[in-house]
């Protein structure tokens, strides 16, 4: 486990210098704020490495991380461990003024020397917790009528819909 939040400058000329070795990277850096959408996260950490190749700067690695929020059928807050390999390719410069090059390309244009580390993990880490996150894979929900948690007890409530279209066919059937 890392400790501490430590600031790596990562930079074109620091990573060509290397001449296409790779030079290594592990940090922990804070994370987004996601309080509004309802999560809690823990520092992301990050290990891996850059290189200098084909004109670009490939980031490689594992970001590692914990998310906790409410679960989207129960409304419990659950906690799950999220790690994914990222790789990106950045590349020095503006980009050319055509749309569809920019849309096509398979790296990002950076302006700057430095490459903005922090802001892309947390750019990473916005976007890798599945929107429609479940405690467990069978949670069972709130009964939609009556609000009982479902992994705990069951109720009595009448659950079935009918198409407003069909109440009168399903009339005509009952009074049969």
């Amino acid at each position: 486990m890392l400790s501490g939040v430590m600031t790596v400058e990562l930079t074109f000329s620091g990573v060509r210098a290397k001449g296409g070795a790779d030079v290594p990277l592990q940090l922990e850096v804070p994370p987004p704020d996601l309080s509004q959408e309802g999560y809690a996260m823990s520092p992301l950490q990050f290990r891996g490495h850059a290189r200098y190749e084909d004109g670009a700067v490939a980031l490689l690695g594992t970001l590692r991380f914990t998310v906790t929020r409410l679960c989207v059928r129960c409304l419990k807050p659950f906690t799950e461990t999220i790690e994914s390999e990222l790789q990106e390719r950045f590349v020095h410069g503006t980009p050319p003024l055509s749309e569809e090059t920019v849309e096509n390309a398979d790296f990002e244009w950076i302006s700057t020397d430095e490459i903005p580390l922090m802001y892309i993990l947390q750019e990473w880490a916005r976007i890798l917790p599945d929107p429609f996150g479940v405690c467990k894979k069978d949670c069972k929900g709130l009964c939609p009528v009556c609000g009982t948690d479902l992994n705990i007890e069951t109720c009595s409530c009448e659950t079935e819909t009918i198409d407003p279209r069909l109440v009168g066919l399903k009339a005509f059937f009952e009074k049969r």
